[in-house]
């Protein structure tokens, strides 16, 4: 019998051990009870709403047959893994995305099999829902007799619970407003309180109530449809069914497509005296026709979309209180019929005395200049210039001094509480140049403060060149700001203006968002704008109206020229704060204005 072999007493080598995907147990207080973790390290979290509509419904089903408890059937769910617990924290807005959805879809066990399935389903969240009213939004109404039929079963049930109903018109259903208005008509509305439809453009003309508008002298088909509780009507491309004398909010979105006159709209908004919001956009087609004037005691807030000539007729024929927030807008671009004589003379002038600011409040002014009405936020690095011919973009805003600063994001709302005039349109280089039509929106002695901003280089370019003529308007401001990034050369144009004592005599502060820097070996000295800065701030000091500190300066940006451009520059990398070029600047500034 052969020797046993000795067993090998040395280490053996051994390979790293693989990632554990064990459970992990978490540390716990003392006294309470261990959780586990089910989920090993290397799942993700996803996004539920990835998962396959089936799945979705099925998912939300386990919920209702849980127990009649939501949330504890709810822990439950999410105790079963990461996954789960992703699901049920989004599915409330799941929901909405993605059962209501498959009623226009033919699942397996066939259309009737799936009407029933979701049908329940809907029923069940609402059940849920208690005596709460609820928010109906409708993605598409009915896109044939078999989905008119699935929706019809539903909607007697669903309306009646709801408080506010938003639905979009299928356009390829000939007469399919007419349904809709007569199945509002048959149903107990006594809840609602905001309507929003919306259909395409092409159906408009087909409507057969539109002989009808504006309803003062025949009352119109829909005439029974009571909507006691209705405050607030949107409608894109439809007219309103009937009047609501007790309509707080109206909005009405018809591009031109209707066969109107501006009359039959300030017609119909005499029947509604309650209003506090009115949206006319693309309505008001003429300036024609004898009006007798209507007073709007309660209005807050007015936006048209239209030409000059039809909103200044309108803000003729419409009283309202002073207080009452502006927006105007006007698309030169846009097919507005009859565009010969587009001047802003007459509207300004109207505008000025509708809302006459008051003296004791100062007010913040936002102007924004650019090529055209879409242009995107971008950079002012090219040495492109505006063509002779080209108009100027105007986005002219006024705010309310409040405590609040104003963020560029906030210049884009049409929803500030502060907002006071907005005006939209296409201003021809001579008339921007001037300065005259500022003064006649308001008179410049309210305005204390001043935000700028340049969309492209083209206008940065034009602004380089007129700035002294385009802040003529603004000369009792004690604040700028200037938002966007351009080349130290065009800016300085600008800065020089600001700091003339001679335009902007009650200047006290100065702030720019983004300033540009081409590196050289002079520095700082080789940078115009900064140059414009330090020499403006010492010639300000000389003749006794020094700011009260050093001009504030946002973000830094090293600049270059481009590889594929070489007359255009780009941003190359950010000059971080507290760096020695960016303490290099501020010593600068701060020598220039007396603060060392």
């Amino acid at each position: 019998m052969p020797p046993r072999k000795r067993a090998n007493t040395a280490k053996a080598k051994t390979k790293p051990a693989a990632p554990s995907k064990t459970i992990k147990r978490k540390s716990e207080p003392k006294g309470s009870a261990p959780t586990v973790d089910l989920t090993p390290d290397d799942v993700q979290p996803f996004e539920a709403g990835r998962l396959p509509t089936e799945i979705l419904c099925e998912i939300l089903k386990c919920f209702n047959d849980m127990d009649d408890k939501p949330p504890k059937a709810l822990c439950c769910f999410m105790r079963v893994s990461r996954r789960f617990r992703d699901i049920a924290l989004a599915a409330h807005s799941l929901w909405a995305q993605h059962v209501g959805a498959p009623t226009f879809l033919d699942e397996k066990g066939g259309p009737v099999m799936h009407d029933r399935h979701v049908k329940k389903l809907i029923m069940s969240m609402v059940n849920r829902a208690g005596p709460a009213l609820l928010d109906l939004r409708v993605r598409k109404w009915y896109q044939g007799p078999a989905q008119y039929q699935q929706q019809a079963k539903l909607l007697p049930t669903l309306l009646p619970r709801s408080r506010s109903v938003a639905t979009d018109l299928n356009s390829s259903a000939w007469g399919l407003i007419i349904s809709f208005w007569e199945s509002l008509q048959s149903m107990d509305l006594q809840h609602l309180e905001g309507l929003s439809v919306t259909a395409s453009w092409f159906i408009l003309p087909h409507h057969g109530y539109a002989s009808h508008f504006p309803y003062n002298t025949s009352p119109g088909p829909f005439d029974k449809l009571h909507l006691p509780a209705l405050r607030a009507l949107a409608l894109k491309h439809v007219l309103p069914p009937r009047v609501f004398p007790e309509l707080r909010e109206l909005s009405l979105h018809l591009d031109h497509h209707l066969p109107s006159s501006s009359r039959m709209f300030i017609d119909y908004v005499r029947a509604h005296p309650q209003l506090t919001q009115l949206t006319l956009h693309d309505c008001l087609r003429d300036d024609q026709g004898p009006v007798d004037p209507i007073e709007l005691p309660h209005l807050e807030r007015l936006e048209v979309t239209c030409r000059p000539k039809p909103c200044a007729f309108f803000l003729r024929h419409v009283q309202f209180p002073r207080a009452t927030a502006i927006i105007w807008q006007y698309d030169k671009t846009k097919w507005y019929g009859n565009d010969e004589d587009w001047t802003l003379d007459e509207i300004l002038k109207i505008m000025n005395e509708c809302m006459e600011p008051d003296p004791a409040r100062p007010y913040r002014a936002f102007l924004r200049l650019s090529r055209g009405k879409h242009n995107l936020p971008g950079d002012g690095l090219n040495n492109k210039t505006l063509s002779q011919s080209e108009d100027v973009h105007v986005v002219f805003a006024l705010y309310r001094v409040t405590s609040r600063d104003l963020t560029p994001r906030t210049f884009d709302s049409l929803n500030d509480p502060d907002l006071v005039l907005r005006v939209e349109t296409d201003f021809e280089q001579d008339a921007l140049v001037s300065g005259d039509d500022f003064l006649r929106i308001v008179h410049p002695s309210h305005i204390s403060a001043l935000t700028m901003s340049i969309l492209d280089s083209q206008t940065s370019a034009f602004v380089h060149k007129h700035a002294s003529n385009i802040l003529r308007s603004f000369s009792t401001i004690t604040d700028f700001t200037w938002l966007n990034l351009t080349t130290p050369g065009k800016l300085a144009g600008m800065i020089t203006s600001v700091l003339d004592p001679s335009t902007s005599p009650h200047l006290k502060s100065m702030c720019i968002k983004e300033l540009g820097h081409v590196q050289t070996r002079q520095g700082w000295r080789g940078n115009v704008a900064v140059s414009a800065l330090c020499e403006g701030l010492k010639a300000r000091r000389k003749v006794g109206c020094a700011l009260k500190g050093v001009p504030e300066i946002g973000k830094l940006w090293e600049l270059g020229k481009s590889k594929s451009d070489k007359t255009v520059h780009e941003r190359k990398a950010p000059i971080e704060q507290g760096s020695e070029r960016w303490e290099e600047l501020l010593s600068a500034l701060a020598e220039a204005q007396g603060a060392t």
